[in-house]
C-alpha cells in the first residue's frame, strides 16, 4: 500500500473524517462481499474422506482458493474507488 495525501482523500467531502468514515464503511462492504463469495466457492470444494485417522491431510484446492482472497484489501479498494471518483455516498436521511 502506497501514502496518499490527506488533501486529495478528502476531495469530494466535507472534511478529512468524513472521507475516513466513508472509506471505511466502504471497507468493511468490500471485506463482506468477499467472504461471501469465498465462503461460496470454499463450499463448492469436495472434501476428502479420511477416516485413517493418522496424518491430517491438506485440501490443496481449498488453500489456493483462500491463498487467491489474501491478496485483496478491502481499505485499498476502497481508497482506489474514492480517488477514482467512483464512489458515491449520503446520508440516510437525505433523499
Amino acid at each position: 500500500m502506497e501514502p496518499v495525501d490527506l488533501n486529495t482523500i478528502q476531495k469530494g467531502a466535507e472534511g478529512i473524517y468524513e472521507a475516513i468514515a466513508v472509506i471505511a464503511k466502504r471497507s468493511r462492504q468490500v471485506n463482506d462481499e468477499i467472504k461471501a463469495v469465498l465462503t461460496r466457492e470454499l463450499g463448492e470444494v469436495a472434501i476428502p474422506d479420511s477416516d485413517t485417522g493418522e496424518e491430517k491431510e491438506y485440501n490443496y484446492d481449498k488453500m489456493r482458493i483462500s491463498k487467491s482472497f489474501d491478496k485483496i484489501h478491502p481499505v485499498a479498494v476502497a481508497i482506489k474507488e474514492k480517488l477514482g471518483n467512483d464512489l458515491e455516498f449520503r446520508y440516510r436521511d437525505e433523499e
